[in-house]
């Protein structure tokens, strides 16, 4: 394919971010849930980036860097105002979300508190549009991966974009308490012992081989005959009948919830401290959610790479080293259309993907027996 250089039409939209234009890229978004501050929900996106760096890319950086673009937070805030130390106002904004959030904002518009949420719900919502926004239209697809209430955030914020965006947005839904779906075909990964995804009311779970399991007496005895209390945590010990006592699957658990035991670390109690098998003293940890969180990342990846760029080849005016493109953005409304910018040395990839390469490529000279051949958009 001949390298061509491309002159753009441009309305509001600043050269700087223009020169960044790279449609081969994905920008990975992680959209944390209730009670998570800004130094933990940095933490589960460095260990997002890592595992995909190490499981989809096979821990090759190379592949990675030409794929994969920013890797970052979609970040919204802990709110524990009046010293609410237990996430109250996050769970009451997440109830908002779920339900009609102008309705019951209406009614409550007189406290203080309840102003406090819905400003900074709105706040934290423009941000991550605003973010979204930003990466499609430097070139970049967006992919997020919405744990917990970030889910609540993800499906409110797609229905932001504009339509023509929407094609180059995909999400993985982590724990979701809602029903519906971010997006029609978002894939949603939930452990059947998950306390917050039974909120949704779906029943497409994945079978947790960690989970909290109950003594039951059937004799009335007030001690079990065992070293163990009442309540332990087990890895997929089946349920059994032990001199009076039963062992039956206690199904809802908030501590499964967290977001690194989906990605495989170690069960921890509320975050924090280790949780060990009672029985056997070892770590709890599985592979199971990871495994298919990755494999849907990977789809999701593959998917975007497909989309068409947004770029139309209007006019190929000159040849050879005078050769140029004249471009026009898929949607007339949208930010590139009418106003000559510099020139760029941008290309088109074999794929069709517009991007500015590392080095000045040197374009054929003139006189050159080839001639310019259309570019595929």
């Amino acid at each position: 394919m001949k390298l061509l250089f491309l002159v753009f039409l441009f309305i509001l939209y600043p050269l700087t971010a223009f020169s960044a234009i790279d449609e081969r890229k994905i920008d990975v978004y992680f959209a944390n849930g209730i009670k998570t501050n800004e130094g933990n929900a940095s933490a589960n996106t460095d260990l997002l980036r890592l595992v995909i760096v190490s499981e989809t890319y096979n821990g090759n950086l190379n592949n990675f860097d030409k794929s994969i673009g920013d890797v970052t937070e979609a970040y919204n805030s802990t709110h524990n105002m009046f010293a609410d130390e237990d996430g109250g106002f996050d769970l009451l904004e997440s109830f908002y979300q779920l339900t009609n959030y102008q309705e019951y904002y209406d009614a409550w518009v007189s406290n203080m508190s309840h102003r406090m949420i819905r400003t900074a719900h709105d706040r934290d919502l423009d941000t991550q549009v605003k973010a979204y926004k930003e990466s499609i239209k430097s070139g970049h697809k967006v992919l997020v991966v919405a744990h917990s209430q970030g889910n609540l955030f993800t499906y409110e914020a797609y229905r932001r974009l504009d339509g023509w965006m929407q094609d180059y947005f995909e999400a993985v839904s982590v724990a979701s308490p809602r029903h519906d779906l971010i997006k029609e075909g978002t894939p949603r990964i939930s452990w059947h012992n998950d306390l917050v995804a039974h909120i949704g009311l779906y029943d497409d779970f994945v079978t947790n081989p960690v989970r909290v399991t109950k003594w039951v007496s059937l004799d009335g005895s007030r001690t079990p005959p065992f070293e163990s209390p009442m309540h332990t945590y087990d890895f997929q010990v089946p349920t059994g009948v032990f001199d009076g006592w039963v062992h039956i699957d206690f199904r809802y658990d908030s501590n499964v919830h967290a977001f690194s035991f989906y990605m495989g670390e170690e069960l921890k109690r509320e975050g924090s401290a280790l949780i060990l098998n009672t029985f056997t003293h070892d770590t709890l940890r599985t592979d199971d959610a990871k495994d298919k969180i990755l494999f849907e990342i990977g789809r999701k990846i593959t998917l975007l790479e497909s989309r068409s760029s947004q770029w139309n080849i209007r006019q190929i005016i000159g040849c050879g080293c005078n050769t140029r493109a004249i471009l026009t953005h898929i949607e007339p409304t949208a930010h590139l259309n009418n106003l000559v910018a510099d020139i760029h040395p941008m290309l088109f990839h074999g794929s069709g993907k517009l991007y500015k390469p590392m080095t000045k490529p040197t374009p054929p000279c003139i006189g050159s027996r080839e001639t310019p051949t259309a570019l595929q958009s």
